[in-house]
């Protein structure tokens, strides 16, 4: 599995602490953010779980467009796909294409700001 990717970015996250982030985000900020990982690493495929009204919604971002896969997609990239009210539970790095049936994760349940280290490594 990992011959296959061996151009995988690796990342120095020695030097990153959660307490350098400031965690009053913006939804629409941050999956922007997400989007420009992904294009970055587009060997990857984020997977964010989200609760919105108590409902679960489950994004893929891949090379920098965000899809729900539970709930509708608006046509018009400009929608969001998460509002403000909505809570990240949890983000998932996956290896692409994503397979639903054979996920290869590279990291599972990552928190925000564990997430953030690696955008912070890219400087997003």
């Amino acid at each position: 599995m990992f011959k296959r990717y061996a151009n995988h970015q690796r990342y120095n996250l020695a030097n990153f602490s959660t307490a350098h982030f400031n965690l009053d985000f913006d939804m629409s900020s941050l999956l922007t953010r997400l989007e420009q990982y992904t294009l970055r690493c587009p060997q990857e495929v984020l997977r964010v779980t989200a609760w919105e009204d108590n409902i679960e919604n489950i994004v893929l971002i891949f090379r920098g467009f965000s899809s729900s896969l539970t709930c509708p997609t608006a046509t018009d990239p400009d929608v969001p796909i998460l509002t403000v009210a909505a809570r990240i539970d949890s983000i998932d790095r996956l290896i692409a294409p994503y397979n639903p049936e054979q996920p290869q994760y590279l990291a599972q349940g990552l928190a925000i700001a564990e997430m953030e280290m690696y955008l912070a490594a890219l400087d997003i």
